[in-house]
This record gives C-alpha cells, structure tokens and sequence, in this order.
C-alpha cells in the first residue's frame, strides 16, 4: 500500500506541521529529514513497520543496524538495556550497540 507523500519546508515549519509529523510517526511513518551534512530517514524507535519500511526503502541488508539519537538515556532505557557505567557517560559522547 502506497503511503502518502508531503514535503514540509523545515526552516518554515509551523506547529501545525510539527504536529502532523509528531501524528504521522506516531501511526508508524516514516520521515526524511535534513541534518547538518545529509538528509535523514527517520521512524521512532521500536515501530517495527516503519522500522520494516526504512529497511525496504533502503534496500539495507538486515544484519546492518541504525543509529539511535536520543537526547537523553532515559529515552535510550526505552528502547534498549543500559548499564550504570553508562549512564554516568556523557551522551554526547557516547555510543552504544544496540542487539
């Protein structure tokens, strides 16, 4: 099934759209979205179909994983075991393996 398709201008953003993306994902969408250097493809974590959907997209192999940004090790706890070494690290410096 064909999902529908919306480009959103990210430096005209309003909260509406904001929103809308938050809903989408919400509902196991898929976004692109710019980054510093790249554009990204993003799900939220643990939607196994939009997880499903990225690796379709991608034609990425199965053994390869993603990354996971999280602006805290709590969000992290949510998705993944996190031992006390390092939740005493830095997040922006660390870099954890998820199985």
């Amino acid at each position: 099934m064909k999902k529908a398709t919306r480009v959103l201008n990210f430096d005209k953003i309003s909260s509406r759209q904001i929103k809308e993306v938050a809903l989408a994902l919400k509902k196991d969408g898929v976004i692109v979205c710019p980054t510093d250097t790249i554009y990204g493809i993003s799900a939220l974590p643990g939607r196994k179909k939009a997880v499903d959907r990225i690796y379709r997209i991608k034609k990425r192999d199965r053994k390869k994983r993603f990354i996971l940004l999280a602006s805290s090790i709590r969000q992290i706890e949510k998705v993944a075991k996190v031992s006390g070494r390092q939740k005493t690290l830095p997040v922006s410096y660390t870099h954890l393996t998820l199985p």
